[in-house]
């Protein structure tokens, strides 16, 4: 097919290789292949050969995309699950470079993310954060009381004392 107005060739239909396709050519020298459904069913975008059941080459717009995960990671919140001290963290942070159980950039970069994995690992990681905030919440409260029932115990240490020598000016004392 011709289009006038562009002065290009489209073809719909069926390749030699068994693949179905739109296929746009300036020249009918060059072909382009902008859409592919190959003999798998493997729908490619903008690429030929789509290794997955749709596959982009290219920016994907989407109002929302649902991603189904089998695997979801409240496992965290569990009693026996083992959360790792922050030195531990901080050790293996500073030996490798990023968090334990994310993914390396070089990884990425060599294999790219499977959104439904790494949305699970992001909130393990959430949870995690939310553990150790709560934690440190009950540990700050803990160290708040024992503070102040300390203080209560020296002043009424203070208050016997004065009561015992009421002549001595213990400002006067703590200055020399």
């Amino acid at each position: 097919m011709y289009n006038t107005i562009s002065q290009k060739y489209w073809y719909l239909g069926f390749l030699n290789n068994g693949k179905f396709a739109l296929t746009y050519s300036p020249d009918l020298i060059a072909f382009y292949d902008r859409f592919v459904i190959d003999t798998n069913g493997n729908i490619g975008i903008g690429t030929s050969t789509p290794q997955y059941k749709l596959a982009v080459n290219g920016t994907l717009g989407a109002k929302e995309v649902i991603v189904t995960n089998t695997g979801w990671p409240d496992y965290v919140f569990r009693s026996d699950y083992q959360l790792l001290p922050l030195s531990e963290v901080g050790a293996f942070i500073d030996e490798h470079h990023h968090l334990p159980n994310i993914p390396t950039e070089s990884e990425v970069n060599a294999k790219g993310v499977a959104l439904g994995d790494m949305q699970s690992k992001l909130l393990a990681k959430i949870e995690e954060l939310t553990l150790y905030l709560v934690r440190q919440d009950k540990e700050g409260r803990e160290l708040r009381e024992n503070l102040a029932k300390e203080n209560r115990e020296l002043r009424g240490r203070i208050e016997q004392l004065e009561r015992r020598a009421p002549s001595v000016d213990f400002a006067s004392v703590i200055a020399k």
